[in-house]
C-alpha cells in the first residue's frame, strides 16, 4: 500500500514546492535551484577560452579577442537575460550592473577581463544554487520520514454480518504528518525581518556602486577605474548568504526533529531572554500516578476513588485521567452523570444520581459552601509542598476524603535548566498546580521564579507583564490550557506529546518531549543570527575597502571580479556550514 502516492492524491504529497516568484532580492529567486548540465557546458566552454588567451593557444589577438567577446556574450546570456527582467520591473539588481560592468568592459576593449567577469559571475551562482539545494535537500529528509508502506495485521474480530461503518475525519493536510510537510514548505518561504533587512541592503548597495562609478568617472575620467569600482561593490555575498543561514538553520533543526514555522520565529529566538515553562507534561512526564488515598466522614478510599473517577471519566487532564485509571484497576464500577461544569484551575462539579460531586481544589469547595476541615488543609498543604498534588473530594454538601497524585520529573528536566541558565536565560514555571507544588518542583529544579494557581488567562497575564518589562519571551508547554500563553509569547514552543491546540498555537514544534532539544534550537538560533551578522559587516566592509582601491586606480577589473566573487562564495560557504555544524549538546 503506498501511502505517499494516496497523499499526494489528497493534496498533501511529501515535495516543498518551489513558490520563490514573490522573492524581490537581487538574485532571480524564482529559478530552480539545481545545477543544470547545460551550466557545466556553459562554464568549461568559457574556461576553455579563458585558458586558451592566457596561454596564447591563439596567437592572432583578433581571433583571441573575437573567441573571447563572442563566449562572453554567448556565456553571459543568463545574466543579460536576468539583468533585463529586472530592468523592466524596474529592480536595481546585481545583474544590472554586472551587466552594465562587461558591456561596458566590451567597449573599451577589454574583452578577456569581460569574459573572467562573466566566469566567475556564473560561477558563484552554480555555487550558490547548489548550496541552497542542499539547504532544501536536508529539509526534504524530514518530508521523506512519510512511509511509503505500511503493514496491515490481522485482528481479532471479522466483522461477518452487516455493515461496518468507518469514519475518516482526518486527511492529507488536515492529518499531523499532513500539518508537518504545510509548517515546512510555509517556513521555507517565509522572510524573517533580517532577511528583508538584508534586501534592502542589497538594493541599496547596487545604487551606492553606481553612485561611486560615477563618481569615479567624473573625477579620475577613467574607464578602467569606474570599471572596476562596479564590480568590486556588490551584496551578492549577504542578498545569497542570508536566506541560506536561515534555510540551513531550519533544515539543521528538522534534522533534529525541531519544526518551526519561519525564519521569523528562528530570528526573534535568538533574541530571547526568558524562558517560561510549563510543569505537567513539560517538566514532568504528564503521567501522574494516584500514591494515597485519604477518607473521612465515614467513606471509604474506594468511596473517594470511585466519587472522584465519576467525575474525572471523560476528563483529558492527566490528572483526571490518573485517577480514572487508579479506579479501573481496582475494578470500580463508574456511573454517569448528567451534568457537568468544568473550572478550569480549579476542578469539576456534576450531578450523579441526584447528588452533586465535587473534585479539585479548596478555591472549588470554598466557593460552593464546602467546608474543608482543617486537618485535610493541613495534608493538602504538606502534600504540594513536597511537589505533590492533592485533589479534594465531595458530595453534596459533605468532603469525603482526598487523592494525592504525584507525576515523575523528566530524566533532562534539571539539567535543561542548568543548561538554560549557564547560557544567561531567565527561567520562569508558571503552573496551575497549588503555589507550594510550584515552590517545590522549583526548588528541586533550580528555576529563578516558580509561580502557581494559575488560571490560563492568568498565565497570559503573567507573560503580558513580562513582555511590558521589555522581556522577550519563550513559553513552553504542551496542553489545552497553555495555548492561549503560547501565543501571547514573543515564540510558543510545543513539546511533540501535546495538544492538537498547542501544536497548531505554538511557532516551534518539538517533536519529541525531550528538553534538551530547546536547548538545542535555541543555540541553532544564536549561531544562525551571528553568522547573518557576519554576513552583513563583511560585505560592507569588503565593499567599502575595494571601491576606494579601485577609485585610487589600485584595482584591475579582473582582481575586482576575483574580489567580488570571492566575498561572495566566502559568505555563502559561511552560511552553508551551520548545515553541517553540530549545535553543543546539552552538558
Amino acid at each position: 500500500m503506498n501511502i505517499e502516492a494516496a497523499l499526494e492524491r489528497t493534496a498533501a504529497g511529501g515535495h516543498i514546492t518551489d513558490d520563490h516568484n514573490d522573492r524581490d532580492d537581487d538574485h532571480d529567486q524564482g529559478r530552480e535551484h539545481s545545477v543544470t548540465a547545460g551550466e557545466y557546458v556553459r562554464l568549461g566552454l568559457m574556461a576553455l577560452v579563458i585558458v586558451a588567451s592566457l596561454t596564447g593557444w591563439w596567437r592572432h589577438w583578433m581571433l583571441r579577442d573575437w573567441l573571447a567577446c563572442t563566449a562572453t556574450l554567448v556565456g553571459g546570456f543568463p545574466i543579460f537575460k536576468e539583468a533585463w527582467e529586472n530592468l523592466r520591473k524596474r529592480r536595481m539588481t546585481m545583474e544590472l550592473s554586472m551587466t552594465l560592468a562587461l558591456v561596458a568592459a566590451l567597449c573599451i576593449g577589454q574583452f578577456l577581463t569581460a569574459l573572467v567577469i562573466a566566469f566567475f559571475v556564473l560561477f558563484a551562482e552554480m555555487v550558490e544554487g547548489y548550496t541552497v539545494g542542499s539547504g532544501r535537500r536536508a529539509i526534504q529528509t524530514l518530508i521523506d520520514a512519510l512511509p511509503r508502506q505500511v503493514r496491515v495485521r490481522r485482528g481479532c474480530t471479522i466483522n461477518t454480518d452487516g455493515v461496518l461503518e468507518v469514519r475518516v475525519e482526518k486527511i492529507g493536510r488536515d492529518t499531523t504528518f499532513g500539518k508537518i510537510i504545510e509548517i515546512v514548505e510555509q517556513a521555507e518561504k517565509s522572510r524573517a525581518p533580517v532577511q528583508r533587512i538584508a534586501d534592502r541592503l542589497a538594493a541599496g548597495l547596487v545604487y551606492f556602486a553606481f553612485g561611486a562609478a560615477a563618481f569615479t568617472l567624473i573625477v579620475t575620467r577613467n574607464f578602467t577605474s569606474t570599471i572596476a569600482v562596479i564590480i568590486v561593490a556588490g551584496a551578492c555575498g549577504v542578498a545569497a548568504g542570508t536566506p541560506l543561514a536561515i534555510l540551513a538553520g531550519i533544515g539543521s533543526a528538522a534534522r533534529r526533529g525541531i519544526i518551526t514555522k519561519g525564519g521569523l520565529y528562528l530570528e526573534q529566538l535568538s533574541r530571547i531572554d526568558t524562558i517560561v515553562l510549563d510543569k505537567t507534561g513539560t517538566l514532568t512526564l504528564g503521567i501522574p500516578e494516584v500514591t494515597a488515598v485519604r477518607a473521612i466522614n465515614n467513606a471509604t478510599e474506594n468511596d473517594v476513588l470511585q466519587t472522584a473517577a465519576i467525575a474525572e471519566q471523560h476528563s483529558e487532564h492527566p490528572l483526571g485521567e490518573a485517577i480514572v485509571r487508579c479506579a479501573h484497576e481496582r475494578n470500580l464500577p463508574l456511573h454517569e452523570y448528567s451534568q457537568l461544569r468544568y473550572s478550569p484551575g480549579k476542578g469539576i462539579v456534576c450531578e450523579e444520581s441526584s447528588t452533586r460531586i465535587f473534585v479539585g481544589t479548596r478555591a472549588l469547595f470554598e466557593e460552593n459552601g464546602v467546608p474543608v476541615p482543617a486537618d485535610v488543609l493541613f495534608e493538602v498543604e504538606g502534600g504540594n509542598g513536597a511537589g505533590k498534588t492533592v485533589v479534594l473530594v465531595g458530595r453534596d454538601q459533605k468532603i469525603l476524603g482526598a487523592v494525592t497524585l504525584a507525576d515523575q520529573l523528566r530524566a533532562e528536566a534539571r539539567q535543561a535548566v542548568n543548561d538554560l541558565k549557564a547560557q544567561g536565560y531567565r527561567v520562569i514555571l508558571l503552573t496551575g498546580d497549588s503555589s507550594d507544588t510550584a515552590r517545590a518542583i522549583g526548588r528541586e529544579l533550580g528555576v529563578d521564579k516558580a509561580i502557581g494557581d494559575l488560571l490560563p488567562e492568568q498565565k497570559v497575564e503573567k507573560i503580558r507583564e513580562l513582555l511590558r518589562t521589555g522581556r522577550k519571551v519563550a513559553m513552553v508547554g504542551d496542553g489545552v490550557n497553555d495555548a492561549p500563553a503560547l501565543a501571547e509569547a514573543t515564540v510558543g514552543v510545543a513539546m511533540g506529546q501535546g495538544s492538537d491546540v498547542a501544536l497548531e498555537t505554538a511557532d516551534v514544534t518539538l517533536m519529541t518531549s525531550d528538553l534538551s532539544r530547546l536547548v538545542e534550537v535555541l543555540a541553532i538560533s544564536k549561531r544562525c543570527y551571528r553568522v547573518i551578522m557576519f554576513n552583513f559587516w563583511g560585505t560592507i566592509g569588503v565593499d567599502t575597502v575595494g571601491i576606494i582601491l579601485a577609485f585610487f586606480g589600485l584595482l584591475a577589473p579582473i582582481i575586482a571580479a576575483l574580489i567580488h566573487v570571492g566575498s561572495e562564495l566566502a559568505f555563502i560557504l559561511n552560511s552553508a556550514r551551520l548545515f553541517r555544524q553540530q549545535p553543543p549538546r546539552p552538558s
